[in-house]
Formats: structure tokens, C-alpha cells, sequence
């Protein structure tokens, strides 16, 4: 009686099951989302990533879940991206065009779609991708404003502690948040990024790895960064902890939290409302320490070691600055060398130094006097001129 009961509901849940496959006219957006959450490769991201995206996604469902896919067109696409773009945030539009492709991307595999609204190779894509890639991104910190926050908080503060780890690693916020002694290998620490990080299960175990092929991150464990570690009150697991002395739960909470130190120490942060301004952020003191390194000769491979960068074309960013720079100090010290600014200034010959010389007697009446005494004494003279011609 049992088996009968549980063969009929199998029956019974199959026929549902078909009922909805069957419904194509039902398949909505909201619909498509809740079964790319159950797609092996999205299950198989980091529980970090996964959260992210679902936050991403989530946003969307009051502005589309109820339109049907095979509705949605590729002005649709560039329109959700540009409610982010146009209020000044063009990363969190890059974001967003990310999750739109991965959910489409899916819909084309289960052959719902022939084929994604949203795809790179779209023409109208290509271009928007491109108008926010020339975006300045996320700011680059400056000497003065390092200097200035090393300043506010002394050796010892939990914001001091972690401005040198991510300088001194290169590591982003969200890696910076879960680095700790168990990352410590002799004289280096070693890590994987939570960007990209995939979980697979072998053998029982859990695996770490990237789905971009990245391998694990591998910096020296600068002296510095030691010193100052040992001066701060750690945890046991994470060198940055809370209020409560605990690791922040994820990378959106520790990026807020560092902002608000930012903020404290006088520094500009981004801001979207009531203007949009391009302030600072943690992500600026990993694109800082990149600037630095290539402003101190590192090469384009030694910049994608430290920085565990795949294309070149990263690197490369850097490394073309600072040569400019280099190049530009070094034709200047060729272009002006034996010039002597002194000599020019005494020089005899020069026919416009009494000119010169007097240019500021003739400046001093607009200053001192009234616009009225002004002009009076402008025109004085060329009346009196006008008689002796008469």
C-alpha cells in the first residue's frame, strides 16, 4: 500500500513537472532565476560568490521577474545596466551585465532561448561594454591620502592593519577579510582568491580552485607587514576582526566598514546621492600598490606574479604609465639641458626686458583704483593727444 502511495505521488509530481516544462508562456524571468539557482555550475561557485550574485539578482526580480524571457531584447539588457551606470557606478553595471548573461547563458542551454539578449558578441553590447570599460573604475589612491590615513590611525588600529595587508599583499578587500596564520607559509602567505573560487568534492574532501585557471596567490611576507601585525590585537583565524573581535562575515560588510574608517581620517569616499562623487575605496590601495611597483621597475610579468593577474593587458596598464612618466622625465632632462633661466632673464639682448620690467606699474591702477578712476585714466591721455593733433 505503501510503494502504491509513493509511486502515485512520484506520478503525480512527474505530470506537474511536465505541466510546467510544457508552459512556455509562463517561463518568466523570476522563473528562469529560481532554476539557474539549481544549475550545477552556479552550485559549485564559492558560497561568497554565490552570495554576491544572488544579491545581484535578487535587485532585478522587482524591476523584471514577471516578463517573459523570450520578451526580454537587447535594449532591455542595456537598460537595466544603465539604472547603475548613470548614477555614477558603472562597476556595479559591469556586475550587473555579468549575472544577466549567466541566468540567459542558461536559458539558451536548457534551449529556452535560441539565443541570449545579452550576449558579448552583440554589437550594441560590444559598445556598451566598452563605453564603461573607459569609465575611470575605482580611483587610485594618492602619497598624500596613504599618508594622510597612516596619520589618523597608528600602528596598532584594526583600519592600519588593514590598508598595510592589502598594500603589502595586493590582496582585494574580500581576500583581506579571510587571510590569517593559517595563510602563513615560512616567509610567504599564500591563498586562494574568493574571486572565481570554485568548491569541488573529491574523495569526501573539498576542494578549492578557480574557474579562471588562476593558481593560488603567492606574495612574500614582508617584514613591515609583520611588524605591524604583531603590534595589533588579532584573531585567531583572520588577522581583521570586527568590533567584537570576530571575522566579518563577508567581503560587502568589511567594504562598508573600511569606508567608514576612510571617512574618519578626513579622506573623500565615493558617493552616489545627492551628487555622484568618485571617492576612495579599498580596491583603490591594490591598483596604489600595482602603481607603485611599476613606478619602482617592476616588469609586466613580475606585476601578474605579485598582483596573480592572467592577461597581460593588466599588467601592461600600469607598466605603460609609468614608462610614460620615465620616458617624459628623461626627454625633458635632454630637451632643456644647458638651459640656464638665469641668463635668459639678464640677457642684453633681449629686446622686451624693459617692457617687462614695467608691465606691473602698468597693471597696479586696475588693481588699486576704481573701474571708473580707470578707464578716466585710460582715456586722458588719448584726448590730450587728439588736441596737440588739432
Amino acid at each position: 500500500m505503501e510503494s502504491k502511495d509513493f509511486k502515485s505521488m512520484m506520478l503525480a509530481a512527474l505530470e506537474q513537472v511536465e505541466k510546467l516544462e510544457a508552459r512556455d508562456d509562463e517561463k518568466n524571468f523570476r522563473f528562469a532565476v529560481s532554476q539557474y539557482y539549481q544549475f550545477d555550475e552556479f552550485r559549485r561557485l564559492g558560497t561568497e560568490t554565490q552570495r554576491v550574485k544572488k544579491r545581484l539578482i535578487e535587485a532585478l526580480l522587482p524591476l523584471c521577474g514577471k516578463k517573459n524571457i523570450k520578451d526580454f531584447t537587447v535594449e532591455d539588457c542595456i537598460e537595466l545596466c544603465l539604472e547603475k551606470s548613470n548614477n555614477g557606478t558603472p562597476e556595479a553595471a559591469r556586475h550587473r551585465m555579468k549575472v544577466l548573461r549567466g541566468v540567459f547563458g542558461y536559458c539558451v542551454l536548457r534551449g529556452w532561448l535560441t539565443q541570449s539578449p545579452c550576449s558579448p558578441h552583440n554589437e550594441k553590447i560590444k559598445a556598451y561594454t566598452r563605453a564603461l570599460d573607459r569609465g575611470p573604475g575605482h580611483r587610485t589612491w594618492t602619497d598624500e591620502e596613504m599618508d594622510s590615513f597612516r596619520r589618523y590611525w597608528h600602528v596598532g588600529t584594526m583600519p592600519r592593519l588593514a590598508l598595510e595587508l592589502m598594500y603589502y599583499t595586493g590582496a582585494r578587500i574580500s581576500d583581506a577579510a579571510i587571510l590569517g596564520p593559517r595563510h602563513i607559509r615560512g616567509e610567504r602567505l599564500v591563498w586562494w582568491e574568493r574571486k572565481g573560487l570554485i568548491l569541488e568534492e573529491s574523495s569526501g574532501q573539498k576542494l578549492e580552485r578557480n574557474k579562471f585557471g588562476k593558481q593560488e596567490a603567492n606574495v612574500p611576507f614582508h617584514p613591515e607587514l609583520q611588524r605591524v601585525i604583531t603590534q595589533t590585537r588579532t584573531g585567531r583565524e583572520t588577522f581583521i576582526v570586527s568590533t567584537y573581535h570576530l571575522p566579518f562575515r563577508s567581503a560587502k560588510s568589511i567594504s562598508k566598514w573600511f569606508v567608514r574608517q576612510i571617512e574618519k581620517a578626513g579622506l573623500p569616499v565615493t558617493k552616489k546621492k545627492p551628487k555622484p562623487i568618485l571617492g576612495l575605496s579599498a580596491h583603490g590601495i591594490r591598483k596604489y600598490s600595482a602603481t607603485q611597483g611599476a613606478l619602482n621597475g617592476a616588469t609586466t610579468t613580475e606585476l601578474m606574479g605579485f598582483m596573480n593577474w592572467l592577461s597581460y593587458d593588466q599588467a601592461e596598464t600600469y607598466t605603460r604609465s609609468a614608462n610614460r612618466s620615465t620616458l617624459a622625465d628623461n626627454a625633458a632632462g635632454k630637451m632643456f639641458r644647458g638651459t640656464n633661466v638665469e641668463h635668459l632673464n639678464n640677457s642684453k639682448h633681449s629686446a622686451n626686458a624693459d617692457k617687462v620690467e614695467a608691465a606691473p606699474e602698468l597693471r597696479e591702477p586696475f588693481v588699486s583704483k576704481g573701474i571708473h578712476e580707470t578707464v578716466e585714466a585710460a582715456v586722458e591721455p588719448r584726448k590730450v593727444k587728439k588736441n596737440k593733433a588739432l
